[in-house]
């Protein structure tokens, strides 16, 4: 075991970094990293079965890799909402959950062996990327060595997983953008990010200084191109990205811009923007993100924009 043996957990931690090094699709890492930390031998109590999801939509967990999980089970937990169940309470606290049984908690489980669960959170910065969910024997006993062991071994994913998404935005902004020219390029950029970023809305927009407006290069719905507008500054949270690096507003934005029409128009919950700045520093427009649900993870969303934004 790894608590009588620590150069073991460092073993794992380097077949998983060798991992990263010869693979960038995230899904195939995921997949090859499970069988990575089930073949490791961190207890005798830890069963050779466990999942491993990954955040989707920021709200919740998509299945991605299994082993030897029970049919139903991969079928019933192929989604799982943030706060939904052990794992999705994992991703939600960004805390590791214990069982030593079946408990009310496992919603989506009515006929399976009975088993514990050890949930991690797979973390990177303070973001939830998945969540790791290894079974236990029954009636195992909470183990600290254990826990911080698959903390370890889950930051180790998390920081994978954070690498290879910023060297994915980088290949797209290489390869899809570069091919792209005028019109077909903002709205190639807006689709992509309403989809990476998790926001429903995009808006890449020219300043008007002198009128205080802004018009739109492109203005989309997650993959739809809608209408272009232009629209007034003030009273808007876009009116505030100018005198700022970036503005965050991660919920009740309606209520902190009442007259804003357009963000009630649109459902808006949430605001993220950057301002678009020329070679002589001179703010010249605006990418903005507007959700129609609460948001997070500030700094990855900062350092998505920071890809594409110079």
């Amino acid at each position: 075991m790894i608590e009588n043996n620590p150069l073991q957990l460092q073993i794992v931690i380097n077949k998983l970094l060798e991992l990263a090094y010869q693979e960038n699709n995230i899904k195939t890492i995921v997949k090859k990293s499970l069988n990575i930390i089930l073949n490791s031998p961190i207890s005798s109590s830890i069963s050779n079965k466990g999942i491993i999801f990954i955040t989707e939509d920021n709200s919740k967990l998509r299945l991605i890799a299994e082993k030897n999980i029970e049919k139903e089970i991969a079928t019933s937990c192929r989604k799982v909402d943030f706060s939904e169940c052990v794992c999705g309470m994992a991703a939600h606290t960004k805390q590791v959950q214990f069982t030593s049984c079946i408990t009310h908690l496992h919603k989506k489980i009515s006929k399976t062996k009975n088993h514990g669960h050890y949930s991690i959170p797979i973390l990177y910065n303070e973001t939830v990327y998945g969540v790791l969910t290894l079974y236990l024997n029954p009636n195992h006993v909470k183990n600290k060595f254990e826990i911080e062991t698959l903390q370890t071994i889950t930051k180790t994913l998390g920081l994978i997983i954070y690498k290879k998404r910023l060297a994915k935005f980088a290949r797209f902004n290489r390869t899809k953008l570069d091919v792209s020219f005028g019109q077909k390029y903002f709205n190639t950029l807006a689709k992509f990010l309403t989809k990476e970023i998790g926001m429903k809305y995009c808006v890449i927009g020219s300043y008007n200084k002198q009128e205080n407006t802004i018009t739109t290069y492109t203005f989309t719905q997650n993959n739809k191109v809608l209408k272009n507008i232009t629209y007034h500054l003030e009273g808007t949270p876009c009116n505030n990205v100018f005198d700022a690096a970036y503005c965050f507003y991660p919920q009740n934005i309606q209520q902190l811009f009442p007259t804003d029409k357009y963000l009630e128009q649109l459902g808006a919950e949430s605001y993220f923007a950057m301002p678009l700045i020329n070679e002589k520093k001179v703010r010249i427009g605006i990418v903005a993100m507007l959700g129609d649900k609460p948001i997070g993870n500030e700094l990855e969303k900062k350092e998505i924009l920071n890809v594409f934004i110079p």
